[in-house]
């Protein structure tokens, strides 16, 4: 048994006891009248309890200043000021704000009572003293200070063991942005408490098939997130084993066979598996539970649900046999952008108490689909969100969406996406080659290579640093003027620059990093445009051209 805590024998309820190591404790009286501290005094040494004394505001404040003790026995009526007003100033301090003060008075009066506990004290003792009622108080907060320390120190393991979980889980979910020759897939995720139980993913299998799903499984914390580990792994091993010779159904057939009987015993998973076939140009999906996929045509303008057809969450019976039947399928063309996400979206409230709704929730995917790449679409819609004072904070908040990659059929755009701690210096040439040959101007390739170098080297790896999550994406756009945008998951700041709004800009030495990199492009470029859209931030810089060719 340690010397910190044991079980008393005599409890009947089993309620565990601190142990009070009382040779250790130092108990402050303050008190004006001898007869009153001699007779604590001798009552506290009887039971092995240390003491100090004061006998006034300024000496309590003196005491304090060497020792801090463990518990307050404190007189309201002193000859200097009161007893309320040390109690006052001691819970205004930090330093003193958690020890115990038990007030010491001849008054019974109920208004002093509720002004005393107003102020932070946690008893009273009445005088005369009866030595019994002064201990049993006395070892009763002692107690109950040495359960809340304990508390504290338990709750402050359980936050690094969270905040080690929450790192772990960022690196299980996949990147904000995925870029190939045929897809773009963007997400924003975050979680209700330090960690949750939502899981999505893309899944390429060649270059004709990407698997892309969605879960959601009931409840938060650390139950769900270990749940939404073994979802991942076990998909991951049926997509390994089955690669296209499996149906979405079938999938969600086994999920719910396997992790019925042992991972899912008290909870169950909404899921939306998608299968995207590039020869066919189809979209096989099926629905377990899950709210409906969402489409955005951007040659129309028209946002609708998919959910003609679907089943019951997986977990909710175990011997459930999902059928074909309840699987979809629909074109994957050119103009349509899908999107997916949780119940944590639709169902925040504003401050007013209106839910969002997934009505409204299309109404917001229709304002903000109006970029062809899609990049940070579920990032703007999340900002949009915040703007309108919806509180996201209830439930676990994920958005993807996902469209073919079209950019690569333009001739006059370069869109690539790169992990920026990786080949820096290559992006720089790379741009410069691309505007060489759309152009044959190399001055202006010259200036766009300096802008990107700048931009690479003196913002985005000071603005990436410490993040996991490092991608980048790049676009140069030719035309009349060039554009080059860049969208990264960095540390925010604003153009122009404020040394005072921002932290990250008084981390990095803004004069001979950022600072610099912005002036030199500013000397250059015709416009910057830098925008934060909740985690994500864009940058737009305009350049100038003359004898541009024909695109």
């Amino acid at each position: 048994m340690s010397n910190e805590k044991q079980l008393s024998s005599d409890n009947q309820d089993n309620t565990d006891h601190f142990y009070i190591n009382k040779e250790d404790s130092l108990i402050l009286l303050v008190d004006d009248i001898p007869q009153n501290l001699q007779v604590l005094g001798k009552v506290l040494k009887s039971e092995g309890y240390k003491f100090a004394i004061a006998t006034d505001g300024k000496e309590t404040f003196e005491v304090l200043e060497d020792e801090l003790p463990d518990l307050i026995l404190l007189d309201i009526m002193l000859p200097d000021i009161d007893g309320f007003e040390i109690c006052r100033r001691l819970k205004a301090n930090p330093k003193t704000a958690d020890i115990p003060i038990i007030f010491l008075t001849a008054k019974i009066e109920i208004e002093d009572k509720i002004l005393g506990f107003k102020l932070g004290a946690v008893d009273y003792i009445t005088k005369p003293f009866e030595g019994e009622e002064v201990i049993a108080r006395v070892n009763t907060h002692l107690q109950l200070k040495k359960s809340k320390e304990k508390i504290t120190v338990l709750y402050q393991s359980l936050l690094e063991d969270l905040k080690t979980a929450s790192a772990i889980q960022s690196f299980i979910l996949p990147n904000w942005i995925s870029i190939d020759k045929n897809i773009i897939f963007s997400s924003t995720y975050k979680a209700s408490t330090q960690i949750g139980g939502d899981l999505f993913d893309i899944i390429p299998i060649n270059n004709n098939s990407y698997w892309i799903y969605i879960a959601d499984v009931s409840g938060h914390g650390v139950q769900a997130a270990l749940i939404m580990t073994a979802v991942r792994s076990t998909i991951n091993m049926i997509l390994e084993n089955e690669k296209d010779d499996i149906e979405p159904y079938i999938i969600a057939k086994r999920l719910n066979s396997i992790l019925s009987k042992k991972v899912l015993v008290n909870n169950y998973m909404t899921f939306l598996l998608c299968h995207i076939n590039f020869q066919t140009n189809t979209l096989k999906f099926f629905n377990a539970g899950h709210p409906p996929l969402a489409t955005y045509n951007m040659k129309t303008g028209k946002v609708e649900k998919i959910q003609s057809k679907g089943s019951i969450p997986v977990g909710w019976f175990a011997d459930y046999e999902y059928t074909e039947k309840e699987q979809d399928e629909i074109v994957f063309d050119d103009e349509t952008i899908f999107t997916m996400y949780t119940d944590g979206i639709f169902e925040s409230f504003n401050a007013d108490g209106e839910e969002l709704g997934i009505e409204n929730f299309l109404k917001l995917l229709a304002e903000n689909a109006n970029n062809e790449s899609n990049i940070i679409l579920p990032n703007k819609i999340k900002k949009h969100l915040l703007d309108l004072n919806y509180d996201i904070s209830g439930d676990d908040f994920t958005l993807i969406s996902f469209r073919k990659n079209l950019v690569k059929r333009r001739k006059n755009k370069l869109f690539l996406i790169t992990s920026i701690m990786e080949k820096t210096g290559e992006i720089a040439n790379l741009c410069e080659k691309f505007v060489i040959e759309l152009t044959n101007n190399n001055e202006v390739a010259s200036k766009v290579e300096l802008i990107v170098n700048e931009f690479i080297n003196n913002i985005l790896l000071h603005g990436l640093e410490g993040k996991n999550d490092t991608n980048v994406v790049f676009e140069i756009e030719i035309k009349d003027e060039i554009i080059l945008s860049f969208w990264d998951k960095g540390h925010k700041w604003e153009y122009p620059y404020n040394l005072e709004s921002d932290a990250f800009f008084n981390t990095y030495d803004p004069y001979n990093t950022s600072g610099r990199g912005i002036a030199i492009i500013n000397s250059i470029a015709s416009k910057i445009v830098r925008t934060r859209y909740d985690e994500i931030n864009e940058t737009i810089i305009t350049l100038s051209i003359e004898n541009t060719m024909d695109l």
